[in-house]
């Protein structure tokens, strides 16, 4: 939001005092380029960030004057109040003082993905020391119009809009129906802050528009009354006494001649600090090629033979002094976004370049400056949801293929629960393969209630070997049925009791790769064999663990990245910290670790930090191969009032519920902020889908795609499993309606919902 205002006015100089004109969607105003009136227009910045996106003076999203192509997401709104001034002397006569004060209300509403509405009421009051009312006012002149538009890339728009102009009569309120005004133009925007991979601060606009400017209809009247009052002898074409001088053009807005208008913009909003203080450096440059469609006869009489000055001084004539008298203005200005939702201001000088000193009588004068500023404030719908409130969701039955998650609660044979067993799955069952066949060799770790939970297993039996330093090894076997008759408020529940699902790796973590979109979760209870007598060892490396950490980023090895090994129970007897550090090829190896359970956590700084659980086995050497995240130049993830606001969308292939690679920067800044804030005691984690397909699988599908970042939040983020809860709702929660691939788009979402404790 935010912009420029042009002004338009007339007055009957023949009255005496002052005169009023209410004014419609006139022409852009003295010292306005019409160019700005036309503008260009600025993406949304619903971009992949949301960036935000502002009004022109008279209403299209887009710079000062000069609109963007494209506009904010559908359902946006934006309102702006924007005032202009100038005063100076000997401006448009030598000795002179010339003042100028007006303003500007402008909205703009996206109602679709590719059309935006907007409008613009203006007025202006001008003081003139040399003229005859002083004080000329324009009320009220209305400019309506709609722009339509097309993203041919991500970051690069193409639009083009149409706009009215209507213009109250000089001396009176009213909307003088021949003089309103018609703009046609089309609009380029590049906005490299969509750029994929990157996000460039810098935005260009280009705008090429069309007026025609009908606003010398409103002094017809004004002339002609002006004539039949000359005294003396008059020369029909060369007569000059009774048309409107430069302070009244100037001040009503009154062009004879239509207008082409060139308009080229920058802006480079960038980010002061956080969160979401934006400033945005801007500059325009607008050009008003005169076109005179109206066949406009301007009496001139030179004062020499070859001269282009006019007898006795005064106005030229366009077609004598050229396009010097046109307008050309250069415009500098600050937008200032600060980190209250909505809310904008501006500052803007127009600079001009031309037109400021050779006056015509088609044209209204142009001037040498203008200051402007104002405020604007937007609603998006793309405003998060303000939290629901605890509760719990009713039970909605859903018949699934059978699929399972197994909560396996490990005790010793005296019914207390232990951590740090280590469940090796065997992969020789044929129930246990992927899709293509291979085996799926699991190796799990209890927690520090002695739970753990698995991947999606497919129907069939299982069996897991079950160690522990202080116990004599044990096979614990469970079933998946055939057919799983799932309740999502079992799931829920199930997740609320703070099932933690636990997934380590050695040697290999892999999660089966299952098709099914919703799991119910089993619950299967395995008991320890008898406590053997522990053996003192000394911690040596001869009976320690080997373990070789290798850590990369965006493909290459990272170095100096701090491995920190915390000890999940803190009454074993080792060391209850071990810190290792990478190497030039990205290992860290130690091999006089004392075996047990683990908190892995890989830190660098401008990277995301990086949590699993570990579980270390004497005479059993482990590799863990991790990847590290690049912080973002802008976070995306911010916790405000107790919302939890996400600038991105996951990433999920059509009807899958798998958490591909483009997706873990996100997941890695989500789950450091909510480490950062256990005052956020209990989370819901929402699945939303749109209305394609069958409402039972959307809901399914929601279900596992909130399951998905649940279990990686837990199990790669270091989140207490407690503090999650997944939940979907399918396409219950629409944001808007399903009507366009947009909003479809839109209304597939993750959120995350803060609850009550």
């Amino acid at each position: 939001m935010g912009g420029t205002i042009p002004d338009a006015m007339s007055a009957e100089a023949a009255d005496p005092g002052h005169t009023v004109r209410g004014d419609g969607a006139a022409g852009p105003p003295p010292g306005e380029s019409a160019s700005a009136a036309s503008g260009a227009a600025s993406p949304d910045g619903n971009s992949p960030s949301m960036d935000p996106v502002h009004n022109t003076w008279l209403g299209s999203v887009g710079g000062i004057h000069i609109k963007d192509a494209a506009a904010g997401e559908a359902g946006s709104m934006r309102v702006q109040l924007g005032l202009r001034f100038f005063a100076g002397k000997s401006f448009l006569e030598e000795g002179d003082r010339y003042a100028l004060a007006g303003g500007a209300i402008s909205l703009s509403y996206t109602l679709t993905d590719y059309l935006e509405l907007f409008g613009a009421i203006e007025g202006q009051g001008a003081r003139h020391s040399e003229s005859s009312p002083e004080l000329l006012q324009v009320l009220g002149d209305i400019h309506v119009g709609a722009k339509g538009y097309h993203r041919v890339l991500p970051w690069l728009a193409l639009g083009g809009d149409l706009s009215l102009h209507f213009l109250n009569a000089v001396g009176d309120l009213g909307i003088l129906a021949r003089s309103t005004g018609v703009n046609l133009g089309t609009n380029i925007t590049a906005d490299l802050r969509r750029l994929e991979g990157q996000r460039v601060p810098f935005i260009a606009r280009f705008g090429a528009h069309y007026r025609f400017d009908n606003s010398a209809k409103l002094i017809d009247d004004v002339e002609s009354r002006r004539f039949a009052g000359l005294d003396g002898e008059t020369l029909p074409g060369f007569e000059t006494r009774h048309l409107v001088t430069p302070s009244e053009r100037l001040a009503l807005g009154i062009q004879r001649v239509d207008t082409m208008n060139l308009g080229l913009g920058f802006e480079a909003p960038f980010e002061v600090t956080r969160p979401d203080f934006i400033l945005a450096p801007i500059l325009e440059w607008q050009w008003a090629i005169p076109v005179n469609r109206q066949g406009y006869n301007c009496p001139f009489i030179a004062d020499g033979p070859g001269s282009d000055r006019p007898l006795g001084g005064g106005d030229g004539c366009l077609a004598v002094q050229g396009l010097k008298a046109a307008t050309m203005d250069l415009t500098v200005g600050l937008r200032i976004t600060p980190p209250v939702r909505g809310l904008s201001t501006f500052l803007a000088a127009d600079i001009g370049l031309t037109g400021t000193r050779t006056f015509v009588r088609e044209l209204s004068p142009n001037l040498p400056y203008a200051v402007m500023l104002g405020v604007a404030y937007a609603y998006d719908t793309r405003a998060p949801v303000a939290s629901p409130g605890a509760g719990v969701a009713a039970a909605v039955p859903v018949s699934l293929p059978a699929a399972a998650r197994v909560l396996i609660q490990v005790n010793d044979a005296g019914g207390v629960a232990v951590s740090g067993v280590r469940l090796d799955f065997d992969d020789s069952d044929p129930a246990a393969a992927n899709d293509d066949g291979e085996g799926a060799f699991y190796t799990l770790a209890s927690d520090a209630s002695g739970r753990v939970v698995t991947p999606l297993l497919r129907p069939g039996r299982y069996a897991a070997t079950l160690s522990h330093p202080d116990y004599a090894p044990v096979s614990c076997a469970f079933v998946v049925p055939e057919e799983t008759q799932l309740a999502l408020e079992a799931t829920a529940r199930a997740e609320e009791s703070g099932a933690t699902e636990s997934n380590a790796a050695a040697p290999a973590l892999r999660s089966a790769n299952l098709p099914f979109p919703q799991a119910s979760l089993l619950r299967v209870a395995c008991r320890l064999g008898d406590r053997v007598e522990a053996q003192a060892e000394p911690e040596s490396a001869a009976g320690g663990a080997a373990l070789t950490v290798d850590v990369a980023a965006e493909g290459k090895p990272l170095a100096q990245v701090r491995i920190t090994l915390e000890a999940a129970d803190a009454q074993a007897p080792r060391p209850s910290t071990t810190e290792l550090l990478t190497d030039s090829r990205g290992r860290a190896t130690s091999e006089a670790i004392a075996p047990g359970s683990y908190r892995l956590t890989l830190s660098k700084a401008g990277y995301f930090d990086r949590s699993m659980p570990l579980v270390l086995v004497a005479e059993a050497p482990q590799t863990v191969v991790a990847t590290l995240a690049r912080r973002p130049d802008r976070a995306q993830v911010k916790v405000d009032a107790r919302n939890i606001i996400v600038r991105r969308r996951f990433s999920f292939s059509t009807g899958s519920s798998e958490l591909g690679d483009a997706n873990e920067p996100l997941l890695f800044e989500l789950a450091e902020v909510l480490r950062a804030h256990p005052e956020l005691e209990r989370v819901e984690i929402q699945g939303h889908t749109d209305n394609v397909g069958k409402a039972d699988m959307n809901l399914a599908l929601s279900q596992a795609r909130a399951e998905a970042v649940r279990t990686w939040l837990v199990e790669q983020g270091g989140v207490d499993a407690r503090r999650l809860v997944a939940r979907g709702y399918g396409d219950t929660r629409p944001l808007v309606p399903n009507l366009t691939p947009t909003n479809r788009r839109r209304n597939r979402r993750v959120n995350f919902v803060p609850l009550a404790p």
